[in-house]
């Protein structure tokens, strides 16, 4: 297969070589060229030997008017052509199969393509003239195009056999023609491209009368909306009129003062009013509904304001017997199923008794997720049945009431297989981490610190992997300890969490949790963040021997807690979470540890007269330090994040996806998700970011290379930040302001960080061989330094997705 770019932007080959525009890939007959149609238009295309696809890239969204700009790979035929090819994957507006008379962007052509959720066909019959629409049917994998003389035939297909024609036009093109794939405003693969100029016979398949497939739409827009405060002055009230037939549902925006708007509720298909149950005195709440199915969303209403007067409803509402509502609990734990060629299963756990339904959501690799359906109050199961064979989609499940919506689920992939494969589960490699130890008696030390006058005991269930520990007598506080401890020694940097489901105890001050302590003597350094009967949770260290201890404490908190404690160095941080997913930051502190100490299990009780009883269960102790330098990468979060991060790596592909929470990087603290490997001594290390999905402005991803898993090491990075551009970052030392600079310019690109001595530099490029210096800058960082790519969503509590490709570290 040849390829010749005819544009000064190279093109790239995934054959494991990028080639150059004078040289071409072996393999085939064929000569295909890549072409960039349009005055300011960019793009780019590629061909991988190995799996026989083209991916073709263009930045410009225009096949319509009198002028087109679009990316164009393809070939030149005289007369009669016939092109087909499965499309195996597509992120663009607009992508297909195009038979065109020349590359002038005016030219005449035809079009059969997907657009919008559907399979469209577009037509220009003359030169400089408006480009119509032609029929327009249900999506498919399968496109097909075909010139008979000046008869142009498009069809699609399931399987790519049988052959459904979706319209017959003439169209004067020419004898020679221009006949590829064309895309606009995103990336698409094209697979099993076949071009031929012999025609043979099409096996076509005409549904039968009523048996048509519907074409999918977004909905109309809902219109007519109102807004008004209700006569109890607690609540306002919204009606719209619903003008469609085929929504899953609608969701509900508001705006409070001048700020963004932010999701309010998702409500089912068919409604037409919502109450908002969470106003407040002396502010302006602005509303707007859209509607939503599969396929996208709708437009918006009108947009209608209210004012809540200051004497009609108290800042703080009080009232005790109808307080306003909350937004429910995020779901956790979803899986999916591939169950066949054409359906995926999803489940989930329910975290809330409040929500009135789940939104499920829906996106193909490298897009923005959109609502796909709606399952009711306590039904955590989905059955997508919209699906195409070997495709793979990602889900995540919200649930919603009245008040909100909550935090979305955690993200599953998968992938659906072809009907000659059966069905199965398909999901990239998850990244490697440190194993955390198995929670087995036998690998844990029983102990009473100091003097427990009643003693205490410790069993372990090894069916369900829990421990109940109980202590009578004895105090954890002020300059020396008394309590039952269970534990075991690890060195260097470690990660521990645990959920207590239950805490027994007469006295408020009875208390149980993680401590990390210097060593068994009762006057030892520590770190204990503990759970207790009255009093919450609370982060309670010893900083130095025989001293006092001191306490950061959060109130109206009790067990089942899940409860996480982070050593880095000498930094530690504090988390709890009430449902094991979304975590609390709860205080941070520094602890001159030795480098070996002892982690575990801690129960005490306030008096000798009392016994306190736990159960913990979901033991984690993670080494964050033991796996070697190598080509593994490691997946953790830095700083404070209010959703756990989490990466994984598709080797098919060789493509990294992470996921992440996280306030930002910058400043003097950096929050983010880190998928990393240690490196000693000058490297030069590249990777293409392909994606960025996030809510945030300042959301940002990139290469970064730092001192310490600290968050306030010194640092050298290159990212993409969401609506700001290519971003570079440093921070020269320990607790040091980040400096930064920027220039203009979005994903997909190639990202580069060279290390020679102290002297760092990054790079970034639009075709991954031409780079261009950001900036430089020399940082003495002390081996070894962590390497890797960074994401952080810029707020905690939500969540960015980033996808990179092709990275290589050369060391």
């Amino acid at each position: 297969m040849h390829i010749l770019s005819r544009q000064v932007l190279k093109l790239l080959l995934f054959c494991g070589l990028a080639v150059p525009a004078s040289l071409t890939a072996q393999s085939g007959s064929e000569t295909f060229y890549s072409r960039t149609l349009g005055m300011s238009a960019s793009g780019d295309a590629g061909y991988d030997c190995e799996l026989d696809q083209f991916k073709v890239y263009s930045n410009s969204a225009q096949i319509t008017g009198t002028e087109d700009s679009f990316q164009f790979v393809f070939e030149n035929l005289t007369n009669d052509v016939d092109i087909k090819a499965r499309v195996a994957t597509n992120y663009a507006s607009l992508a297909g199969l195009m038979i065109r008379s020349s590359e002038a962007g005016h030219a005449s052509f035809a079009l059969v393509g997907l657009s919008g959720g559907k399979t469209i066909t577009r037509y220009r019959s003359g030169a400089s003239q408006s480009v119509s629409d032609g029929n327009s049917m249900a999506s498919s994998t399968w496109l097909r195009i075909r010139r008979e003389a000046n008869l142009i035939s498009s069809y699609y297909s399931t399987n790519g056999t049988s052959w459904v024609l979706v319209e017959s036009k003439t169209v004067n093109l020419g004898a020679q023609v221009h006949v590829g794939m064309a895309v606009a405003n995103g990336l698409t693969t094209f697979a099993n491209v076949s071009v031929i100029g012999v025609l043979e016979n099409i096996e076509v398949v005409n549904p039968a009368p009523g048996e048509e497939t519907p074409v999918e739409t977004v909905p109309n827009s809902p219109s007519t909306l109102s807004a008004s405060l209700a006569s109890d002055n607690k609540s306002i009230n919204l009606s719209w009129t619903d003008n469609s037939d085929n929504e899953s549902g609608f969701r509900v925006q508001r705006q409070t003062g001048t700020g963004n708007f932010a999701a309010m509720s998702t409500l089912p298909a068919g409604s037409t009013s919502y109450q908002d149950n969470s106003i407040t005195a002396s502010t302006s709440f602005t509303y707007r509904v859209v509607a939503f199915n599969g396929v996208g969303n709708s437009g918006f209403t009108n947009s209608q304001q209210v004012t809540v007067p200051a004497d009609v409803y108290p800042e703080s509402p009080t009232d005790p017997v109808n307080p306003p509502a909350s937004p429910p609990n995020r779901p956790t734990g979803i899986v999916a199923f591939s169950l066949s060629p054409t359906q995926i299963g999803l489940g989930w756990t329910d975290q809330s008794d409040n929500e009135t339904n789940f939104v499920i959501e829906r996106r193909m690799l490298g897009g923005g997720f959109l609502p796909i359906g709606l399952s009711a109050a306590n039904v955590s199961s989905y059955l997508d049945i919209s699906v195409d064979e070997n495709t793979t989609y990602e889900y995540r499940v919200l649930a919603a009431n009245d008040a909100g919506t909550s935090l979305p689920s955690n993200v599953v992939q998968v992938t659906v297989p072809s009907s000659s494969n059966g069905s199965g589960i398909s999901t990239p490699d998850p990244i490697p981490t440190p194993d955390p130890v198995a929670p087995m008696d036998q690998v844990f030390t029983v102990n009473e610190i100091g003097n427990l006058v009643q003693g205490g005991t410790a069993d372990y269930d090894s069916q369900n992997d829990m421990f109940r520990i109980s202590a009578s007598g004895g105090q954890i506080w002020g300059t020396k300890d008394d309590f039952h401890y269970v534990y075991r020694k690890v060195t260097g940097d470690v990660e521990a969490t645990v959920k207590i489901s239950s805490l027994q105890a007469e006295d408020a001050f009875g208390k149980a949790g993680i401590m990390f302590r210097e060593f068994e003597n009762e006057t030892a350094r520590h770190a204990f963040l503990t759970v207790s009967a009255g009093k919450g949770v609370a982060l309670e260290r010893r900083l130095e021997p025989d001293t006092g201890t001191i306490r950061s404490a959060k109130g109206n908190v009790s067990a089942p807690i899940w409860l996480r404690l982070i050593k880095e160095g000498t930094y530690l941080q504090a988390y709890y979470s009430e449902d094991g997913d979304n975590w609390n930051f709860l205080a941070e502190d520094l602890i001159n540890f030795p480098e070996t100490i002892c982690i575990g299990l801690a129960v005490a009780a306030s008096s000798s007269e009392d016994t306190v009883t736990a159960d913990f269960g979901e033991l984690k102790i993670v080494e964050l330090n033991t796996a070697a330098a190598t080509e593994t990468f490691i997946s953790a979060d830095i700083g404070k994040v209010g959703v756990n991060g989490d990466a994984a790596y598709d080797p098919a592909t060789d493509t990294f996806l992470i996921e992440a929470s996280g306030g930002d990087i910058g400043h003097t603290k950096d929050a983010f998700h880190y998928v990393y490997r240690e490196v000693n001594g000058n490297f030069d290390a590249v990777a293409k970011i392909e994606s960025l999905v996030a809510e945030e402005d300042w959301a940002k991803t990139g290469l970064m290379v730092r001192e310490s898993l600290l968050p306030d090491s010194p640092y050298f990075a290159i990212f993409m930040a969401r609506n700001v551009g290519i971003v570079h970052q440093h921070r020269s030392s320990y607790g040091g302001q980040s400096d930064w600079a920027k220039v203009d310019g979005n994903t997909p690109f190639w990202v580069r960080i060279s290390r020679t001595a102290n002297v760092y530099r990054n790079y970034y490029s639009f075709d991954g061989s031409n780079w261009t210096l950001l900036y430089e800058a020399t940082i003495e960082l002390e081996d070894p330094v962590y390497l890797g790519m960074a994401l952080t969503s810029h707020r905690e509590g939500s969540l960015a997705y980033a996808e990179f490709s092709g990275v290589t570290v050369i060391n």
